[in-house]
């Protein structure tokens, strides 16, 4: 039986590479979990991953994983706010324009085959103006 901690912290995200060409991701990074179980079925309690980026951008994500290899068991809380995010460009389809300001929030639960979107807000305005709002749940 395995059981402890994980800890992670990045102080300037921008050094760290990402898989997208010209994404630069600015802000910084910390993490943490327990761990417990077995080789065969490791899962991880008490996630905290907090990304603090500039303005007030912020991605808050808690919850626990209780199966990593078969990602069965998820059930996490997703929450998020990016202002003025013309850095995450490179990661957009060039129609939506520049994000001047975006908010999330969401409840994920279940496993890949079936994962299920508990609570859904997302609101969104690009740089001319046009602005999305979406809400929902599911019963």
């Amino acid at each position: 039986m395995l059981d402890g901690s994980l800890s992670a912290q990045a102080a300037n995200l921008k050094r760290i590479p990402t898989v997208i060409k010209g994404l630069s991701a600015p802000g910084s990074l910390a993490a943490q979990a327990r761990f417990e179980g077995t080789v065969a079925q490791l899962g991880l309690r008490d996630i905290l991953v907090h990304w603090q980026g500039p303005e007030q951008s912020s991605l808050t994500i808690q919850g626990g994983i209780d199966d990593l290899d078969d990602l069965a068991g998820v059930a996490l809380d997703v929450s998020g706010r990016l202002d003025d995010a013309a850095w995450l460009a490179p990661a957009l389809p060039e129609t939506l324009g520049v994000l001047k300001q975006a908010e999330v929030r969401v409840r994920l639960s279940g496993d890949p085959r079936q994962l299920n979107v508990r609570e859904l807000s997302l609101s969104a305005t690009d740089a001319n103006r046009l602005h999305l709002s979406m809400r929902g749940q599911q019963g």
